[in-house]
């Protein structure tokens, strides 16, 4: 699928109610796709660019390795 042009925001958040959380990972199905970039704006203020990540699996991307 050719998704050119288009983005999709995601948003992790972990709050949840009184004695619980969500969970904090973020898990998207691309079908048979490609991706171009993966663009994160971390709460510090650091954005992290990941370009053209692998497909058909997990990435674990962390805050503190961020540059």
């Amino acid at each position: 699928t050719d998704l050119a042009g288009k983005q999709q925001i995601f948003d992790a958040n972990t709050a949840g109610s009184y004695l619980a959380s969500n969970d904090p990972r973020i898990i998207i199905g691309l079908g048979a796709g490609s991706v171009r970039k993966v663009e994160i704006s971390w709460p510090s203020g650091v954005v992290q660019t990941i370009n053209e990540p692998p497909v058909d699996r997990y990435h674990v991307v962390n805050e503190p390795n961020a540059r």
